[in-house]
């Protein structure tokens, strides 16, 4: 069967339907994260829910304020709340709140680089938490509104909505190099 969706035309089978009507996570699904054995998932109608990885069976939904990014950092789950310029410290375990932490206007996106968290702000900055207590360790400035976040090992990479993916520095910061997107 063929669906028509705000102009997008979608392939839709009876296995697919019969999935997708199995698990109720919420409206909207934003954010997605990977905790070694569920799957949680940041819902624009104000929660977060944690899947089991294995069969999809929800384990629980927990109310976060304007939840989108999301990431794990080995024991807890980081999710930016785009609207209140924080972040979210949960509980992986039984999804409770642990914290709120301040970053920047229009959080958006995160990582975990293996011992600190890294936040997009739409405002035009990447703000460096401590992941195991919260500490603001540095707000740095990037190249036009970071939507986008990954850490390759010894870099932060943020991905900007002017057309640029800016390098910076794990270790302080500081920024190694801004690649602009062309159009061919």
């Amino acid at each position: 069967m063929f669906l028509l969706i705000s102009g997008i035309l979608l392939l839709q089978t009876p296995a697919i339907s019969a999935l997708a009507n199995q698990i109720s996570i919420g409206t909207t699904p934003y954010g997605v994260a990977f905790d070694g054995a569920n799957i949680w998932v940041t819902n624009a109608s104000g929660t977060v829910t944690k899947l089991r990885a294995i069969d999809g069976s929800l384990v629980g939904t927990y109310a976060v304020a304007n939840p989108w990014g999301i990431a794990f950092d080995g024991a807890s789950i980081w999710v930016t709340n785009y609207g209140s310029k924080t972040v979210t410290k949960l509980n992986a375990h039984d999804g409770s709140v642990v914290k709120k932490y301040k970053v920047g206007q229009g959080a958006f996106s995160v990582t975990f680089d293996g011992v600190n968290v890294w936040v997009t702000n739409v405002s035009g900055t990447v703000t460096k938490l401590r992941a195991s207590d919260g500490c603001l360790l540095g707000t740095y400035a990037v190249c036009g509104y970071p939507n986008g976040v990954a850490f390759d090992g010894a870099n932060i990479w943020a991905a900007n909505a002017g057309g640029t993916v800016m390098k910076l520095r794990a270790s302080d910061g500081s920024p190694i190099g801004a690649y602009e997107f062309r159009r061919q």
